[in-house]
């Protein structure tokens, strides 16, 4: 499954940065159900909010000296940004906040490279392919982006 995930490009290339510069990683056997688990939490929310708050934070507290001045949160997202981009491999759709919530022209080109690249994985399989497309309307919807083409 191709997951493209909604985020804005400042978030994203923060918390790259963070997790590449601290050489932070997560085990997918400490997500209950492995990859296949953590994909079914990511389905029910984007934000892995289903997964409590008190499991992130456990996460969090491994993240140690060099990062003196990250708050507790910013350790969490640090841990669902590795979670996302690199155990289940998201791509970032990239949206900016000049109008809440507004998907920009670059978001539509990315997304519709995602589009391309999973109708072929599918195997142009018509009805798969318009499952994977329903669900990230509903993952759009949850993030209540709007389609319009702002740049």
């Amino acid at each position: 499954m191709i997951i493209a995930h909604p985020t804005t490009e400042e978030h994203y290339a923060k918390y790259l940065d963070l997790c590449n510069s601290l050489r932070f990683s997560l085990s997918p056997s400490e997500f209950k159900g492995g990859i296949p688990g953590l994909r079914k939490e990511y389905l029910k929310d984007i934000h892995l909010n289903t997964i409590p708050l008190k499991w992130w934070d456990c996460k969090a507290f491994r993240i140690h000296l060099p990062s003196k001045g990250l708050s507790l949160a910013e350790k969490v997202c640090i841990c669902k940004h590795y979670a996302i981009y690199n155990l289940l491999e998201a791509y970032p759709i990239f949206y900016v906040y000049a109008k809440p919530n507004i998907l920009t022209l670059e978001g539509f080109t990315d997304l519709s490279e995602v589009s391309r690249l999973s109708w072929l994985r599918l195997g142009e399989d018509k009805e798969k392919y318009e499952e994977w497309a329903e669900t990230m309307r509903k993952s759009f919807a949850q993030a209540q982006l709007e389609p319009t083409l702002f740049s």
